[in-house]
């Protein structure tokens, strides 16, 4: 290493570095490794600290900040993973396509804490779905029948023997089927949301999912159907304003089947491809409805049906005298009772005690409240349409016709512009620069993979070259923050990989006594069954992997391993996350909780502490081992005992009943004591029982979303090192420090 590397040649006192990972977002170098040196080190009274060159670090505008020689040892050098560089280039369809494949989950498998915002986002979709379907009925039923045209042609003629409905009954009956298919869609959608959701049926390829095979077809998806429906909409009015050939009656059978097909897909909870169309066939009702001839004289106005039909409309429509249902006027109850539901189904489910409750109790109750008050409203507007001189009943529901199809189309279109806006700014200024970088990372599309692979390239090599003998470290300590906690936890999971195959476990050596230490911790804290059995054990565990790194550090290496690179000694002891999102392990490294538990008994990702497997292979929690035997016939730490080594610390701020408060991101890692508790849902994390969560007081921060607050302070540092001194607030930092451990206080 050359002279700029600096503390590698002097190597005399001990040493400790510091690997911060940020998190998502376009992070600035070394602005938040800064704040981490002043909080956790020159205000805990440690001594200063100041910035120097140094070539381990890749970025040109990164530096290691070290502290004051002469100090009490250890002395500490922070450095910084930066890695959002990597990550330029996001756009909206990343974050989109992840967010949308999170949505599809089964309510059962979401977090609790983000409840609230998968329940607003479907209730949302349901909503502007359930609104759209009801506006493009309107304009259907408001649209004249054709006098001359197309859908005048005689059709009642024998065909092949049989008769042929005309358009117009055609019509009618669609007309029926959506109403009924209207009010399905209505109580499947209740349902849905009383029993929870069902899981997803397996999904054939469509031709939407065929977008994917490449980006630039994908991207072009939304403008070819922008100009289709431009086209379309030129078209169809260049053959109403220019002859005969069709009149504006004439789209009331497409229109009415599109309707009818968007409201089977609502009701069969296709909800995505219902949204999508929905939107489409209100846009073209819009337009229909400021270009065309609509009245409201024309509702439920169905002339020259067939001889076989009349008799449904003689008994819905009050014809002739003859007992009937009054569909005229219960279209209109029932227009303003989903009208009424469309809008307060949004409205509630926001709160993690209404919308998103765990129990179905509570949704119910909630449920029938929100039917309730449509039903009220509805009950209201039809007593006023009835009562008074009975000869203006025709005109009132006539002008309520008019007044419900006005509404309904400037709410659409009210709508529509502040979602506009609202996406466009939230794009720009959130969604794009900061949740685009989480889309991309744990997206597994190949346009995405080399981004992450550059990301680990970049910590591996930062890590081997704090490992090397000549830089003169002790001990590592990573700490990372929200995304970053992802990158940390793979980039060390690879590191340890690639250099455990060089970590002999010889019967009588202290390492591997050491690690039997750890095995039997790990037995234990995963036969606790309380929490206070398990606390004791998981402090026992903590003992144990902190005994194991030291006797890595000091153990005789081999010189090479089979299938391995060089090996070095074991340098890292804690892995400290902040507000970190692997508390939904579940949702982002896996498909469901049971597909977690897959990986990690496969081996494909890493818990705490590490699966145990007894001789044939199989998990075996409370007898299992975590060695293997190698290539030469001698045992080694298999590849996914990590956490055998290195110590999990885990600081959250707890979110409150409004998800705006605390840290809706980040949460506990630690899988549950209690398997009853955890099998009512994912309140706990999944990566096993032996990270520590540290649930640390949000109100030194200031700040209601304190998502970026774990290790921040608005104090200066003087103000801070006194409140730290005399066990005041913030107590965020005091837990930081402690985690870090700078003395290493850990017997051993």
């Amino acid at each position: 290493m050359s002279g700029a590397q600096g503390p590698e040649a002097q190597g005399s006192e001990p040493r400790i570095a510091v690997v911060f990972i940020h998190g998502q977002g376009q992070q600035r170098p070394m602005e938040d490794v800064q704040e981490l040196a002043r909080t956790t080190w020159e205000a805990d009274g440690r001594g200063r600290t100041w910035t120097a060159p140094d070539a381990r670090l890749a970025v040109a505008d990164l530096q290691r900040i070290t502290t004051e020689a002469g100090q009490p040892p250890p002395r500490v050098d922070f450095f910084e993973h930066y890695w959002a560089h990597y990550m330029a280039g996001n756009r909206l369809e990343h974050f989109l396509t992840w967010f949308r494949d999170l949505m599809a989950r089964p309510r059962r498998d979401a977090p609790r804490n983000l409840l609230p915002v998968r329940q607003w986002v479907v209730r949302f979709m349901e909503s502007i779905t359930l609104l759209c379907i009801l506006f493009s009925l309107g304009v259907s039923l408001l649209l004249p029948q054709p006098q001359d045209g197309l859908s005048r042609t005689d059709l009642r003629d024998a065909f092949f023997g049989l008769p042929i409905p005309t358009p117009t009954d055609v019509t009618y009956l669609l007309m029926l089927t959506t109403v009924g298919l209207i009010v399905a869609a209505t109580l499947v959608i209740i349902v849905h949301e009383i029993i929870g959701g069902v899981r997803p049926r397996p999904r054939m390829p469509t031709l939407l999912s065929l977008k994917a095979a490449a980006t630039s077809v994908s991207g072009a998806v939304p403008l070819l159907l922008g100009v289709g429906f431009a086209i379309t909409v030129g078209i169809v009015s260049t053959l109403i304003f220019q002859g005969p050939l069709l009149q504006w009656g004439d789209l009331r059978l497409p229109l009415t089947l599109a309707t009818a097909i968007a409201a089977l897909l609502l009701t069969l909870r296709h909800l995505n491809t219902a949204a999508t169309l929905a939107v489409i066939v209100s846009a073209a009702a819009l337009v229909i409805a400021l270009l065309g001839d609509i009245d409201a004289k024309n509702l439920w106005v169905y002339g020259e049906l067939s001889g076989w039909i009349v008799p449904v409309k003689t008994f819905l429509h009050c014809e002739a005298g003859q007992p009937c249902f009054d569909a005229g006027g219960w279209s209109l109850h029932v227009f303003f009772a989903l009208f009424s539901f469309a809008f307060l189904w949004s409205a509630f489910g926001v709160h993690v005690g209404i919308g998103a409750a765990r129990h179905w109790w509570t949704r119910l109750f909630w449920t029938t409240i929100v039917i309730v008050v449509s039903g009220v409203v509805a009950h209201w507007h039809l007593n006023s349409l009835y009562s008074g001189d009975a000869t203006g009943t025709l005109e009132k529901e006539q002008l309520q016709a008019s007044w419900a199809l006005y509404a309904s189309g400037v709410t659409l279109v009210v709508v529509a512009l502040a979602g506009i806006f609202v996406t466009r700014m939230a794009a720009r200024a959130f969604l794009i620069p900061v949740m685009a970088d989480s889309a991309r990372y744990f997206s597994r599309n190949p346009e995405h993979i080399e981004a992450r692979q550059q990301i680990r390239k970049a910590g591996i090599d930062l890590l081997d070259r704090l490992h090397d003998p000549k830089a003169g470290y002790s001990r590592i300590i990573v700490v990372a923050h929200s995304l970053g906690t992802a990158v940390g936890y793979e980039l060390l999971m690879d590191y340890w990989a690639r250099q455990s195959g060089s970590y002999v476990m010889r019967a009588g050596e202290p390492v591997s006594a050491a690690l039997h230490d750890v095995e039997r911790a790990a037995q234990a804290l995963n036969g606790c069954n309380d929490e206070d059995s398990c606390e004791k054990a998981r402090a026992a565990l903590r003992i144990a992997q902190r005994r194991f790194s030291r006797r890595l550090r000091t153990m005789e290496l081999e010189k090479t391993a089979f299938g391995h690179a060089e090996g070095k000694h074991w340098l890292i002891s804690d892995f400290i996350t902040l507000g970190s999102p692997l508390t939904h392990a579940s949702l982002l490294l896996a498909d469901s909780r049971a597909d977690l538990g897959e990986k990690l008994g496969a081996r494909k990702l890493a818990a705490c502490p590490p699966t145990l497997h007894g001789p044939d292979g199989e998990v075996d929690a409370c007898n299992g081992a975590l060695t293997f035997i190698g290539w030469d016939g001698q045992p080694r730490p298999v590849h996914s005992a990590l956490f055998a080594a290195v110590r999990w610390t885990n600081h959250f701020f707890k979110t409150a009943s409004w998800i705006v408060v605390g840290d809706v991101i980040g949460g506990p890692i630690a899988s549950a004591a209690d398997e009853r508790r955890a099998r009512r849902g994912p309140d706990r994390g999944d990566l096993g029982r032996g990270v520590l969560d540290v649930d640390v007081d949000r109100l030194g921060t200031g700040k209601l979303f304190a998502h970026n607050e774990y290790w921040r302070s608005a104090l200066s540092t003087k103000a801070l090192g006194e409140h730290l001194r005399n066990g005041r607030k913030p107590q965020h930092i005091a837990k930081l420090i402690e985690a870090i451990d700078f003395e290493d206080k850990s017997p051993d």
